[in-house]
């Protein structure tokens, strides 16, 4: 996570079309729930969440996973009990992620129907 936030925060991507990092797109040329993610990671490090948002819808959430993922991770190497407590709250429940995987499946249905 350390090197995904650091290579966001020094790296700008340039919006021309260039190197295809999906796997999924560089096979079908179809983009993939995930497609923008790495240019939104870089806008929301940048401070620019709207950018972001315009990349891929999910960024700001994904992001806001990663950061917390870092710090749980983080907390747990200092043997910061409190904090990981506090995170352990915060778990998903099976309910929510399946919700969450279906509005993903459905944003997917809808960038392939429109070709956003």
């Amino acid at each position: 996570m350390s090197a995904i936030f650091i290579v966001s925060a020094l790296w700008q991507p340039s919006d021309e079309a260039g190197l295809i990092l999906c796997p999924f797109r560089a096979l079908t040329g179809l983009r993939c729930p995930g497609c923008g993610m790495t240019h939104a990671f870089c806008a929301i490090a940048h401070g620019h969440l709207w950018r972001a948002i315009e990349y891929n819808p999910f960024s700001p959430l994904l992001f806001l996973a990663g950061v917390l993922a870092w710090a749980n991770a983080a907390a747990t190497l200092l043997r910061l009990d409190f904090i990981r407590r506090g995170f352990a709250r915060l778990r998903l429940t099976k309910e929510m992620t399946w919700c969450l995987l279906a509005l993903v499946m459905v944003w997917w249905v809808v960038r392939l129907v429109k070709g956003i």
